[in-house]
Protein backbone atom coordinates (compact mmCIF):
# COMPACT_ATOMS: atom_id res chain seq x y z
CA UNK A 1 0.00 0.00 0.00
CA UNK A 2 3.09 2.57 1.16
CA UNK A 3 4.68 2.03 -2.03
CA UNK A 4 1.71 2.50 -4.25
CA UNK A 5 1.31 5.76 -2.70
CA UNK A 6 4.65 6.54 -2.76
CA UNK A 7 4.40 5.90 -6.30
CA UNK A 8 1.52 8.80 -6.98
CA UNK A 9 3.62 10.78 -5.05
CA UNK A 10 7.32 11.12 -5.27
CA UNK A 11 7.88 13.54 -2.91
CA UNK A 12 6.58 11.73 0.38
CA UNK A 13 9.84 10.53 2.01
CA UNK A 14 8.87 7.80 5.37
CA UNK A 15 11.53 8.87 8.04
CA UNK A 16 10.95 8.11 11.91
CA UNK A 17 11.76 11.30 13.05
CA UNK A 18 8.72 13.13 10.64
CA UNK A 19 6.93 13.87 13.65
CA UNK A 20 3.04 12.75 14.18
CA UNK A 21 1.46 9.79 11.76
CA UNK A 22 -1.68 9.24 10.56
CA UNK A 23 -3.50 7.18 13.28
CA UNK A 24 -3.56 3.62 12.28
CA UNK A 25 -1.70 4.32 9.19
CA UNK A 26 1.13 2.17 10.72
CA UNK A 27 -0.91 -0.50 11.26
CA UNK A 28 -1.98 -0.87 7.93
CA UNK A 29 1.09 -0.72 6.38
CA UNK A 30 1.98 -3.80 8.58
CA UNK A 31 -1.23 -5.60 7.52
CA UNK A 32 0.45 -4.87 3.81
CA UNK A 33 3.67 -5.35 4.52
CA UNK A 34 2.66 -8.95 5.81
CA UNK A 35 0.96 -10.23 2.75
CA UNK A 36 3.26 -8.77 0.01
CA UNK A 37 6.08 -11.63 -0.14
CA UNK A 38 5.51 -12.68 -3.71
CA UNK A 39 6.80 -8.97 -4.44
CA UNK A 40 10.39 -9.85 -3.37
CA UNK A 41 12.29 -9.29 -0.03
CA UNK A 42 14.05 -6.38 -1.44
CA UNK A 43 10.43 -4.61 -2.56
CA UNK A 44 9.51 -5.61 1.01
CA UNK A 45 12.42 -4.38 2.66
CA UNK A 46 11.58 -0.43 1.14
CA UNK A 47 8.00 -0.67 2.63
CA UNK A 48 8.16 1.51 5.96
CA UNK A 49 6.48 0.37 9.15
CA UNK A 50 5.07 3.28 9.14
CA UNK A 51 2.61 5.60 6.86
CA UNK A 52 2.78 9.12 5.81
CA UNK A 53 2.53 12.27 7.87
CA UNK A 54 -0.71 14.47 8.10
CA UNK A 55 1.00 16.83 5.91
CA UNK A 56 1.59 14.09 2.95
CA UNK A 57 -1.61 13.58 3.19
CA UNK A 58 -3.44 16.36 2.89
CA UNK A 59 -1.44 17.31 -0.10
CA UNK A 60 -1.84 14.17 -1.63
CA UNK A 61 -6.13 14.17 -1.03
CA UNK A 62 -5.75 17.72 -2.36
CA UNK A 63 -3.97 17.67 -5.27
CA UNK A 64 -3.62 13.74 -6.32
CA UNK A 65 -6.98 12.62 -5.87
CA UNK A 66 -9.10 13.17 -8.66
CA UNK A 67 -12.11 11.61 -9.98
CA UNK A 68 -10.63 9.57 -12.87
CA UNK A 69 -7.77 8.62 -10.08
CA UNK A 70 -10.44 7.22 -8.09
CA UNK A 71 -12.61 5.36 -11.02
CA UNK A 72 -9.17 3.37 -12.04
CA UNK A 73 -8.38 2.82 -7.99
CA UNK A 74 -11.70 1.34 -7.47
CA UNK A 75 -11.55 -0.64 -10.76
CA UNK A 76 -7.76 -2.13 -9.45
CA UNK A 77 -9.55 -2.60 -6.13
CA UNK A 78 -11.99 -5.33 -7.77
CA UNK A 79 -9.27 -6.64 -9.68
CA UNK A 80 -6.74 -7.35 -6.61
CA UNK A 81 -9.80 -8.43 -4.86
CA UNK A 82 -10.26 -11.16 -7.03
CA UNK A 83 -7.16 -12.37 -7.19
CA UNK A 84 -6.43 -12.21 -3.61
CA UNK A 85 -9.62 -14.25 -3.63
CA UNK A 86 -8.54 -16.91 -5.72
CA UNK A 87 -5.21 -16.46 -4.13
CA UNK A 88 -6.45 -17.80 -0.48
CA UNK A 89 -8.53 -20.65 -1.88
CA UNK A 90 -11.87 -18.70 -2.57
CA UNK A 91 -13.93 -18.59 -5.87
CA UNK A 92 -11.73 -21.47 -7.41
CA UNK A 93 -13.21 -21.61 -10.99
CA UNK A 94 -12.46 -25.65 -10.89
CA UNK A 95 -15.10 -25.97 -8.83
CA UNK A 96 -18.61 -26.45 -10.35
CA UNK A 97 -21.60 -27.29 -8.16
CA UNK A 98 -25.77 -27.61 -8.58
CA UNK A 99 -27.82 -24.54 -8.99
CA UNK A 100 -29.26 -23.59 -5.69
CA UNK A 101 -26.49 -26.01 -3.85
CA UNK A 102 -23.83 -23.50 -3.60
CA UNK A 103 -21.21 -23.45 -0.99
CA UNK A 104 -19.64 -20.70 0.73
CA UNK A 105 -16.60 -19.98 -0.78
CA UNK A 106 -18.28 -18.74 -3.51
CA UNK A 107 -21.47 -17.03 -2.89
CA UNK A 108 -20.80 -13.00 -2.79
CA UNK A 109 -22.64 -11.15 -0.50
CA UNK A 110 -23.59 -7.43 -1.40
CA UNK A 111 -24.68 -4.94 1.45
CA UNK A 112 -24.51 -1.28 1.64
CA UNK A 113 -22.69 0.55 4.37
CA UNK A 114 -23.02 4.20 5.86
CA UNK A 115 -20.16 5.09 7.26
CA UNK A 116 -20.81 7.97 9.83
CA UNK A 117 -19.56 11.32 8.69
CA UNK A 118 -17.18 13.38 11.24
CA UNK A 119 -19.67 16.32 11.08
CA UNK A 120 -21.41 15.68 14.49
CA UNK A 121 -23.53 18.76 14.11
CA UNK A 122 -26.34 20.10 12.12
CA UNK A 123 -25.43 23.42 13.06
CA UNK A 124 -23.72 25.76 10.28
CA UNK A 125 -22.44 28.52 12.44
CA UNK A 126 -21.10 28.61 16.13
CA UNK A 127 -20.16 31.37 18.56
CA UNK A 128 -16.74 31.42 20.06
CA UNK A 129 -17.66 31.42 23.83
CA UNK A 130 -14.97 34.01 24.60
CA UNK A 131 -15.39 36.80 22.16
CA UNK A 132 -18.77 35.87 21.48
CA UNK A 133 -17.82 35.64 17.57
CA UNK A 134 -19.61 33.92 14.92
CA UNK A 135 -17.71 31.21 13.48
CA UNK A 136 -18.80 29.07 10.26
CA UNK A 137 -19.04 24.87 10.89
CA UNK A 138 -16.78 22.94 8.88
CA UNK A 139 -18.93 21.15 6.48
CA UNK A 140 -18.71 17.48 4.97
CA UNK A 141 -19.89 18.10 1.21
CA UNK A 142 -20.63 14.13 1.38
CA UNK A 143 -22.91 13.97 4.14
CA UNK A 144 -25.81 13.13 3.42
CA UNK A 145 -29.42 11.83 5.56
CA UNK A 146 -29.92 7.67 5.00
CA UNK A 147 -32.09 4.42 6.95
CA UNK A 148 -30.41 2.18 8.41
CA UNK A 149 -31.86 -0.85 10.19
CA UNK A 150 -35.39 0.55 9.53
CA UNK A 151 -36.85 3.97 8.97
CA UNK A 152 -36.29 4.91 12.93
CA UNK A 153 -32.40 4.74 12.48
CA UNK A 154 -30.76 7.74 10.62
CA UNK A 155 -27.69 8.02 10.12
CA UNK A 156 -25.70 11.04 8.35
CA UNK A 157 -22.64 10.17 6.05
CA UNK A 158 -21.68 8.65 2.73
CA UNK A 159 -22.74 5.46 1.52
CA UNK A 160 -20.99 2.45 -0.20
CA UNK A 161 -22.50 -1.02 -1.14
CA UNK A 162 -19.65 -3.75 -0.27
CA UNK A 163 -18.86 -7.16 -1.91
CA UNK A 164 -17.30 -9.48 -0.46
CA UNK A 165 -16.67 -13.33 -0.20
CA UNK A 166 -14.98 -15.89 3.14
CA UNK A 167 -14.51 -19.22 4.03
CA UNK A 168 -15.10 -20.99 7.22
CA UNK A 169 -11.82 -19.35 9.36
CA UNK A 170 -12.41 -17.41 11.76
CA UNK A 171 -11.15 -13.45 10.44
CA UNK A 172 -11.03 -14.58 7.00
CA UNK A 173 -13.08 -12.41 4.26
CA UNK A 174 -11.55 -10.63 0.60
CA UNK A 175 -13.51 -7.47 -0.20
CA UNK A 176 -13.94 -7.57 -3.66
CA UNK A 177 -15.47 -4.49 -4.70
CA UNK A 178 -16.64 -1.01 -3.64
CA UNK A 179 -19.12 1.53 -4.83
CA UNK A 180 -20.29 4.68 -3.74
CA UNK A 181 -23.92 5.94 -4.14
CA UNK A 182 -26.14 8.43 -2.42
CA UNK A 183 -29.82 9.76 -2.75
CA UNK A 184 -29.40 10.93 -6.51
CA UNK A 185 -27.77 8.34 -7.65
CA UNK A 186 -30.34 6.52 -10.92
CA UNK A 187 -31.68 3.72 -10.00
CA UNK A 188 -31.11 3.51 -5.96
CA UNK A 189 -28.90 0.62 -4.29
CA UNK A 190 -30.68 -2.25 -6.24
CA UNK A 191 -29.18 -0.87 -9.43
CA UNK A 192 -25.72 -0.14 -7.58
CA UNK A 193 -25.67 -3.67 -6.37
CA UNK A 194 -26.34 -4.82 -10.12
CA UNK A 195 -23.84 -2.86 -11.66
CA UNK A 196 -21.15 -4.11 -9.36
CA UNK A 197 -22.44 -7.79 -9.37
CA UNK A 198 -22.13 -7.75 -12.96
CA UNK A 199 -18.22 -6.53 -12.86
CA UNK A 200 -17.61 -8.98 -10.69
CA UNK A 201 -19.03 -11.51 -12.47
CA UNK A 202 -17.18 -10.22 -15.82
CA UNK A 203 -13.50 -10.81 -13.48
CA UNK A 204 -14.48 -14.38 -12.11
CA UNK A 205 -15.71 -17.44 -13.16
CA UNK A 206 -15.73 -18.83 -9.94
CA UNK A 207 -18.39 -16.37 -8.59
CA UNK A 208 -21.64 -19.14 -8.32
CA UNK A 209 -24.24 -16.97 -6.45
CA UNK A 210 -25.20 -13.40 -4.60
CA UNK A 211 -26.74 -12.84 -2.28
CA UNK A 212 -28.34 -9.20 -0.92
CA UNK A 213 -30.94 -7.80 1.18
CA UNK A 214 -34.71 -6.31 -0.13
CA UNK A 215 -32.89 -3.93 -2.44
CA UNK A 216 -32.99 -6.43 -5.61
CA UNK A 217 -36.15 -6.65 -7.50
CA UNK A 218 -37.29 -9.00 -10.16
CA UNK A 219 -36.16 -6.68 -12.77
CA UNK A 220 -32.28 -7.14 -11.15
CA UNK A 221 -32.69 -10.72 -10.87
CA UNK A 222 -33.53 -11.23 -13.92
CA UNK A 223 -30.45 -9.13 -15.19
CA UNK A 224 -28.14 -10.95 -12.83
CA UNK A 225 -28.90 -14.03 -13.60
CA UNK A 226 -29.49 -14.06 -17.33
CA UNK A 227 -26.05 -12.43 -17.92
CA UNK A 228 -24.42 -14.29 -15.67
CA UNK A 229 -26.20 -17.40 -14.72
CA UNK A 230 -25.21 -16.84 -11.33
CA UNK A 231 -28.13 -17.83 -8.55
CA UNK A 232 -28.92 -14.72 -6.71
CA UNK A 233 -30.33 -15.06 -2.81
CA UNK A 234 -33.00 -12.87 -2.23
CA UNK A 235 -36.34 -12.49 -0.16
CA UNK A 236 -38.87 -12.38 -1.77
CA UNK A 237 -41.20 -9.37 -1.38
CA UNK A 238 -43.90 -9.08 1.76
CA UNK A 239 -47.75 -8.65 1.43
CA UNK A 240 -50.53 -9.44 4.40
CA UNK A 241 -52.94 -11.40 3.48
CA UNK A 242 -55.40 -8.32 3.76
CA UNK A 243 -53.64 -7.11 0.66
CA UNK A 244 -53.92 -10.23 -1.66
CA UNK A 245 -50.84 -11.66 -0.26
CA UNK A 246 -50.56 -15.45 0.57
CA UNK A 247 -49.57 -16.44 4.31
CA UNK A 248 -46.99 -19.03 4.23
CA UNK A 249 -45.43 -20.12 7.86
CA UNK A 250 -47.25 -16.99 9.28
CA UNK A 251 -45.34 -14.54 7.21
CA UNK A 252 -47.38 -12.88 4.13
CA UNK A 253 -45.70 -12.88 0.36
CA UNK A 254 -46.84 -11.00 -2.65
CA UNK A 255 -48.55 -14.08 -5.03
CA UNK A 256 -49.60 -13.89 -8.92
CA UNK A 257 -51.25 -16.24 -10.92
CA UNK A 258 -49.29 -18.32 -13.49
CA UNK A 259 -49.64 -17.55 -16.68
CA UNK A 260 -51.40 -19.81 -18.92
CA UNK A 261 -48.51 -19.92 -21.28
CA UNK A 262 -48.83 -22.33 -24.56
CA UNK A 263 -47.41 -25.46 -22.96
CA UNK A 264 -49.15 -25.23 -19.69
CA UNK A 265 -52.57 -24.93 -21.87
CA UNK A 266 -51.61 -28.16 -23.71
CA UNK A 267 -50.29 -30.00 -20.37
CA UNK A 268 -53.48 -29.45 -18.18
CA UNK A 269 -55.82 -29.22 -21.47
CA UNK A 270 -57.33 -32.96 -20.32
CA UNK A 271 -57.96 -32.02 -16.65
CA UNK A 272 -60.11 -28.77 -16.83
CA UNK A 273 -56.41 -27.09 -15.43
CA UNK A 274 -55.63 -26.28 -11.72
CA UNK A 275 -54.98 -23.30 -10.05
CA UNK A 276 -51.62 -22.28 -9.77
CA UNK A 277 -49.72 -19.21 -8.03
CA UNK A 278 -46.32 -17.97 -7.46
CA UNK A 279 -45.38 -16.93 -4.47
CA UNK A 280 -42.18 -17.30 -2.16
CA UNK A 281 -39.53 -18.23 -4.83
CA UNK A 282 -42.18 -21.11 -5.58
CA UNK A 283 -45.17 -22.54 -6.95
CA UNK A 284 -48.56 -23.11 -4.94
CA UNK A 285 -51.87 -24.81 -5.92
CA UNK A 286 -55.05 -23.57 -4.59
CA UNK A 287 -57.96 -26.03 -3.51
CA UNK A 288 -60.74 -26.15 -1.38
CA UNK A 289 -60.24 -28.54 1.77
CA UNK A 290 -63.01 -30.47 3.09
CA UNK A 291 -64.27 -28.01 5.68
CA UNK A 292 -64.81 -25.77 2.68
CA UNK A 293 -62.07 -23.44 2.84
CA UNK A 294 -59.45 -22.47 0.10
CA UNK A 295 -56.04 -23.63 0.90
CA UNK A 296 -52.82 -23.33 -1.02
CA UNK A 297 -50.71 -26.17 -0.84
CA UNK A 298 -46.85 -26.47 -2.13
CA UNK A 299 -45.91 -28.09 -5.16
CA UNK A 300 -43.09 -30.46 -4.99
CA UNK A 301 -39.96 -29.26 -6.56
CA UNK A 302 -37.59 -32.00 -7.51
CA UNK A 303 -34.48 -30.30 -9.33
CA UNK A 304 -33.04 -27.01 -10.53
CA UNK A 305 -30.96 -26.71 -13.46
CA UNK A 306 -29.35 -23.74 -15.72
CA UNK A 307 -29.56 -23.92 -19.20
CA UNK A 308 -26.97 -21.46 -21.60
CA UNK A 309 -27.74 -20.29 -24.89
CA UNK A 310 -24.57 -18.80 -27.12
CA UNK A 311 -25.95 -16.38 -29.92
CA UNK A 312 -24.60 -16.00 -32.97
CA UNK A 313 -23.60 -12.64 -32.33
CA UNK A 314 -21.34 -14.00 -29.39
CA UNK A 315 -24.10 -13.10 -26.46
CA UNK A 316 -24.89 -15.76 -23.82
CA UNK A 317 -28.26 -15.96 -22.04
CA UNK A 318 -28.76 -17.99 -19.20
CA UNK A 319 -32.11 -19.24 -17.95
CA UNK A 320 -32.99 -21.43 -14.87
CA UNK A 321 -35.58 -24.77 -14.89
CA UNK A 322 -37.24 -25.67 -11.79
CA UNK A 323 -38.96 -29.45 -12.02
CA UNK A 324 -42.15 -29.97 -10.50
CA UNK A 325 -44.76 -32.46 -10.60
CA UNK A 326 -48.37 -31.88 -9.72
CA UNK A 327 -50.97 -34.91 -8.75
CA UNK A 328 -54.06 -34.71 -10.75
CA UNK A 329 -56.85 -37.22 -9.08
CA UNK A 330 -58.26 -39.21 -12.16
CA UNK A 331 -55.46 -38.47 -14.57
CA UNK A 332 -51.53 -38.60 -14.74
CA UNK A 333 -49.60 -36.92 -12.44
CA UNK A 334 -48.23 -33.86 -14.61
CA UNK A 335 -44.52 -33.67 -14.52
CA UNK A 336 -42.69 -30.10 -16.19
CA UNK A 337 -39.66 -27.58 -16.46
CA UNK A 338 -40.84 -24.49 -15.33
CA UNK A 339 -38.82 -21.59 -16.20
CA UNK A 340 -37.61 -19.13 -13.25
CA UNK A 341 -36.69 -16.10 -15.45
CA UNK A 342 -38.58 -14.21 -17.85
CA UNK A 343 -40.15 -15.62 -21.31
CA UNK A 344 -41.09 -14.30 -24.13
CA UNK A 345 -45.11 -15.01 -22.98
CA UNK A 346 -44.66 -13.32 -20.04
CA UNK A 347 -44.11 -9.55 -21.31
CA UNK A 348 -47.53 -10.20 -22.90
CA UNK A 349 -49.17 -10.53 -19.76
CA UNK A 350 -46.87 -8.61 -17.65
CA UNK A 351 -45.60 -10.83 -15.45
CA UNK A 352 -42.57 -10.04 -13.60
CA UNK A 353 -41.46 -14.11 -13.38
CA UNK A 354 -38.45 -13.79 -10.99
CA UNK A 355 -39.97 -11.72 -8.45
CA UNK A 356 -42.32 -14.64 -7.52
CA UNK A 357 -39.99 -17.57 -8.35
CA UNK A 358 -36.30 -18.03 -7.18
CA UNK A 359 -33.30 -20.71 -7.64
CA UNK A 360 -34.22 -21.72 -3.81
CA UNK A 361 -37.75 -21.48 -2.82
CA UNK A 362 -37.99 -19.65 1.04
CA UNK A 363 -39.54 -22.56 2.24
CA UNK A 364 -36.33 -24.70 1.42
CA UNK A 365 -33.33 -25.31 3.39
CA UNK A 366 -30.63 -24.30 0.98
CA UNK A 367 -32.60 -20.63 1.00
CA UNK A 368 -32.15 -20.60 4.82
CA UNK A 369 -28.41 -22.01 4.30
CA UNK A 370 -27.53 -19.34 1.87
CA UNK A 371 -29.72 -16.58 2.87
CA UNK A 372 -28.14 -16.90 6.34
CA UNK A 373 -24.46 -16.22 4.42
CA UNK A 374 -25.68 -12.36 3.93
CA UNK A 375 -25.48 -11.85 7.75
CA UNK A 376 -21.65 -11.88 7.13
CA UNK A 377 -21.84 -8.72 5.23
CA UNK A 378 -23.12 -7.63 8.97
CA UNK A 379 -20.30 -8.46 11.35
CA UNK A 380 -17.83 -6.21 8.35
CA UNK A 381 -19.64 -3.28 8.55
CA UNK A 382 -19.25 -3.82 12.54
CA UNK A 383 -15.48 -4.44 11.89
CA UNK A 384 -15.26 -1.19 8.95
CA UNK A 385 -16.44 1.33 11.74
CA UNK A 386 -15.05 0.09 14.47
CA UNK A 387 -12.01 0.47 12.70
CA UNK A 388 -12.51 4.47 12.74
CA UNK A 389 -11.90 6.61 16.16
CA UNK A 390 -15.48 7.37 17.32
CA UNK A 391 -17.05 5.27 14.46
CA UNK A 392 -16.64 8.12 12.39
CA UNK A 393 -14.57 8.38 8.96
CA UNK A 394 -11.60 10.42 9.44
CA UNK A 395 -11.73 12.20 6.12
CA UNK A 396 -13.60 15.11 4.89
CA UNK A 397 -15.58 15.44 1.13
CA UNK A 398 -16.36 12.64 -1.50
CA UNK A 399 -12.87 11.73 -2.51
CA UNK A 400 -10.85 11.95 0.60
CA UNK A 401 -13.60 9.09 2.46
CA UNK A 402 -13.69 7.01 -0.75
CA UNK A 403 -9.96 6.95 -0.79
CA UNK A 404 -9.88 5.84 3.25
CA UNK A 405 -12.57 3.06 2.83
CA UNK A 406 -10.22 1.89 -0.37
CA UNK A 407 -7.01 1.52 2.19
CA UNK A 408 -9.60 -0.07 4.75
CA UNK A 409 -10.29 -2.55 2.18
CA UNK A 410 -6.86 -3.11 1.23
CA UNK A 411 -6.22 -3.52 5.06
CA UNK A 412 -8.41 -6.17 5.25
CA UNK A 413 -7.14 -8.41 1.86
CA UNK A 414 -4.34 -8.26 3.51
CA UNK A 415 -5.18 -10.15 6.69
CA UNK A 416 -7.16 -12.26 4.48
CA UNK A 417 -3.91 -13.57 3.41
CA UNK A 418 -2.15 -13.74 6.47
CA UNK A 419 -4.79 -15.87 8.13
CA UNK A 420 -4.84 -18.15 5.21
CA UNK A 421 -0.62 -18.15 5.14
CA UNK A 422 -0.85 -19.47 9.17
CA UNK A 423 -3.49 -21.49 8.32
CA UNK A 424 -2.05 -23.39 5.11
CA UNK A 425 1.53 -23.53 7.97
CA UNK A 426 -0.43 -25.33 10.69
CA UNK A 427 -2.15 -27.70 8.41
CA UNK A 428 1.61 -28.70 7.09
CA UNK A 429 2.84 -29.53 10.47
CA UNK A 430 3.18 -33.13 11.26
CA UNK A 431 0.63 -34.49 13.24
CA UNK A 432 1.30 -34.60 17.01
CA UNK A 433 2.49 -38.24 18.29
CA UNK A 434 -0.01 -39.90 20.60
CA UNK A 435 2.00 -42.80 21.65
Amino acid sequence: MSAAVRSLHPRVRFRVSDGPRLEGAGRLARRSRCSSGDRGAETVSTVPLTGPTRDHWSYFCKRRVTTPILEALMAKQRELGVRRAREVGLLDPADATSPGKYRREHVVSLDGKVFSSPLRTMERETVERTTGELRPVRQDTARQRYGEGGDDNLVWGTKFAIASVRSRLANHRVILGLAHFDATTTGGEGRVFTDLALDLAARSTGIHAYTADGAWRGTHLNQIQTATGCGVIAPPRRRTGKRGGIVIAGVGHAAQPLPWGRRRIAREANCGGHQLWATAGTLFEQIINAEGETECRELTRHQTKRDTTRHKDGTVRHQFYARYTLACPGHDDHGWWEPLLNTSEDAEVKFNRPEYLRVTPTTSRDHRRLYGMRQDTESLNAQLERAFYGQRLPAWGLHNQTTVVLLAAIAENAWARQVWREEAGHQALAPPDLN
